[in-house]
């Protein structure tokens, strides 16, 4: 993994890494709520192909997208 980018000499930034296909991905973990295991999507009609469905999360309703049809990626 490449090296973090600090913009200060104290500051650091803690990172979730994850792949799609072979690329490399990152997220700042202050961006993160929660990381869950695979629970089925319900799929929703007409929807965009990288739209695998939506989940109900106690009460609130998510899209579950996969990063790798979204940005034209082979599994």
């Amino acid at each position: 993994m490449a090296e973090p980018i600090n913009s200060a000499p104290d500051s650091s930034r803690e990172l979730i890494t994850f792949l799609v296909g072979s690329q490399e991905f990152c997220v700042d973990v202050m961006s993160v709520r929660e990381i869950r295991v695979w629970t089925p999507a319900t799929p929703l009609a007409h929807a965009p192909s990288y739209v695998c469905g939506v989940i109900n999360l106690r009460g609130a309703v998510l899209p579950i997208i996969d990063f790798a049809a979204r940005l034209g990626m082979t599994p």
